[in-house]
């Protein structure tokens, strides 16, 4: 279906799989969004596209995200995300002037009058700038209804758990009940927050994509537990908390959790007659309470300005791509001029000037005409892109799958969720896909000791199979923007150049790989997770050639924008680069030393063991087992 040019969006025939398997009715994902029968008039023949912010909030109602994905926006909807990213760009760096300025814009746009989401995403981003500026509190929480009451008509706080909720909603809904808090005491909130907790133990949200955006909402309902005495759920709660944000590679919340987790264990075995004094050395024995001290002592030094009661909710949106500098990139690598573009199987689908306008950035196609233009380019005729492409939901369950064989380590198991997926891909028969098949294929060769051969080499064929000449003469990636697997598989070819000794080489790809990013837009958010990445693969060979000065710089800087977008992989393993520095540069002050012990401890939640014996290596050769003793 979505390799025709013909018929509905892959993705939204993938949104109906999964809101027919979640047993969802079409009313219920609809309802405030739109008229219940567009959907299915446009998966059912309408050849027209839907707005990226409905097909978020269609997604996201279903408990899940499009983190995963990529979106090729055209020249109308991309100036809209412009408008809500310069908003978000200007608040991050808290230029408040910038960010009103913005949010002033994008509320004066027609589309605010016509769009329920996007007048919405106004209000919300108006909170944002209300909340940082301690305004009145009823006025916040006018505002908060107003703008939730969008897209859930008659919205009441005794009907909770008769919602389905997208990220947006989520953030408003905190809004509503923090403010609800300070105006009316917390006996008030209380039975709401409990509301809450029962909706994220739903089997709608059992994995754990939107648990980032209800951590807020349930941090202060374990407050309330501990201030109730009620310390079996504050413990359950944060338990809970600490294993499914870790396992969704979030950071935000996790060290407040396992402080909650830490005083909870402690008050269930003190005695009456105990002092506050034994109380709390009992407590800083209790091994949570050291997990979450080693992270907060790092918070602390690198994201000081950090505040579960103070934290303002942004609504990001990443991978955000505009389709004409993307098209113009593989025309000119094709080897294809604007004429050639605008024909199609000898017959002309647009005019030379349209190609022309719509690489440029001033002109938005028809769906048809540019469904034709990504075919002939080799990309797949769709707006979201991601490592696996398809549109049926069981294909994605068996995709995640094979990702969670991978995490785990399990190799037998990894094997056979590869063959799964090889199966499924046979019918589907995408360049996309064929090429994740044939990375993953030398990955698992690699982990059983099965590959022969230059394995540079190797991802350069497999970079071919949809970037033709990826690598250009000069070792850098030319004109081409990478997409998921293509990224992906960029990365592995500069970690080979790094073990190969090839750095000159691998440094050239990887700034020719930065550059890439910003030549597609100002705002450089959108791509923090690619952009990271490979900072973190500079920072770490920079270290492992003495540069530590250049090495700490990238990371710390690198650390603090996976804080911000809550990436606890990447926020991690700089964390580690930096602590390695540290001992390398034989720097064995105290304050040195927190690096080390917070990467023992994230090692620890994430169950990872290698790394865990990695750290403890690390500490030996540099400092002493001593510094450890208490965290193990």
């Amino acid at each position: 279906m979505g390799s025709q040019f013909n018929g509905p969006e892959m993705i939204l025939c993938l949104i109906d799989s999964m809101r027919i398997e979640e047993n969802i009715s079409m009313a219920q994902m609809t309802y405030g969004l739109c008229d219940k029968t567009l959907p299915g008039k446009v998966i059912n023949g309408q050849n027209r596209k839907l707005d990226k912010l409905l097909i978020d909030a269609f997604y996201q109602r279903l408990g899940k995200n499009l983190r995963n994905f990529e979106a090729l926006l055209d020249a109308d909807e991309y100036s809209l995300f412009e408008g809500r990213e310069a908003f978000r760009d200007a608040f991050a760096k808290n230029d408040i002037e910038g960010a009103r300025a913005a949010v002033k814009r994008y509320a004066a746009l027609k589309i605010c009058e016509k769009s329920h989401l996007h007048r919405q995403i106004a209000l919300m981003f108006e909170l944002c700038l209300m909340q940082k500026e301690h305004d009145e509190n009823k006025k916040i929480l006018a505002k908060a209804k107003e703008a939730i009451e969008l897209t859930i008509p008659e919205f009441e706080l005794e009907k909770l758990k008769d919602y389905l909720y997208t990220e947006v909603e989520l953030i408003l809904l905190n809004i509503i009940l923090r403010t609800s808090s300070k105006l009316y005491g917390d006996d008030y909130v209380y039975p709401f927050y409990e509301k809450v907790y029962e909706i994220y133990q739903s089997d709608r949200y059992a994995e754990n994509e939107q648990v980032h955006r209800f951590a807020p909402l349930i941090y202060p309902l374990a407050i309330l537990k501990l201030k109730k005495r009620e310390f079996d759920d504050a413990a359950l709660i944060s338990d809970r908390m600490v294993k499914n944000l870790v396992s969704d590679n979030k950071i935000k919340y996790v060290s407040e959790f396992l402080k909650i987790k830490s005083e909870a264990e402690a008050e269930r075995i003190f005695p009456a007659d105990f002092s506050e004094e034994k109380k709390e050395r009992i407590k800083k024995g209790i091994p949570y309470h050291r997990y979450s001290a080693a992270l907060s002592e790092v918070l602390k030094k690198y994201q000081p300005e950090w505040s579960p009661d103070e934290d303002i909710q942004i609504y990001w949106e990443y991978m955000i791509l505009p389709v004409g500098k993307i098209v113009k990139q593989r025309r000119i690598v094709l080897g294809l001029s604007q004429d050639d573009l605008s024909m199609h199987n000898g017959v002309a689908i647009c005019s030379i000037d349209t190609v022309s306008r719509l690489e440029n950035g001033k002109h938005s196609v028809s769906w048809d005409v540019e469904r034709k233009i990504l075919g002939k380019l080799k990309l797949m005729p769709e707006r979201f892109h991601r490592e696996f492409m398809t549109d049926s939901y069981d294909d994605i369950k068996v995709l995640k799958e094979f990702i969670n064989a991978q995490a785990a380590g399990d190799l037998e198991e990894e094997k056979k969720r590869f063959n799964d997926l090889k199966n499924r891909h046979q019918k589907t028969l995408y360049p996309q896909n064929e090429q994740y098949i044939a990375y993953s294929d030398i990955r698992l060769k690699l982990k059983s000791g099965e590959f022969k051969g230059n394995l540079a080499d190797e991802y350069k064929r497999i970079l071919d199979m949809t970037m033709p000449g990826g690598i250009d003469k000069s070792g850098g990636i030319g004109e081409i923007y990478p997409f998921n697997t293509e990224s992906i598989v960029i990365i592995a070819l500069i970690r080979e150049w790094f073990r190969q000794g090839e750095n000159e080489k691998a440094f050239l790809l990887c700034n020719s790989f930065l550059e890439k990013y910003e030549e597609l837009g100002r705002f450089s958010n959108t791509f923090n997770n690619a952009i990271t990445n490979i900072e973190r693969l500079l920072s770490s060979e920079l270290g492992n050639i003495g540069r530590f000065e250049e090495s700490d710089e990238i990371a710390g800087d690198s650390m603090r924008k996976c804080f911000l977008h809550d990436k606890l992989e990447l926020w991690s393993s700089n964390i580690y680069c930096l602590a390695w520095n540290n001992g390398a540069d034989q720097k064995k002050e105290k304050d040195k030393q927190a690096e080390l012990r917070a990467s023992f401890v994230l090692a620890k939640l994430q169950n990872k063991k290698r790394f865990e014996r990695i750290v403890e290596n690390q500490c030996n050769k540099f400092y002493s087992d001593e510094i450890l003793r208490d965290l193990k």
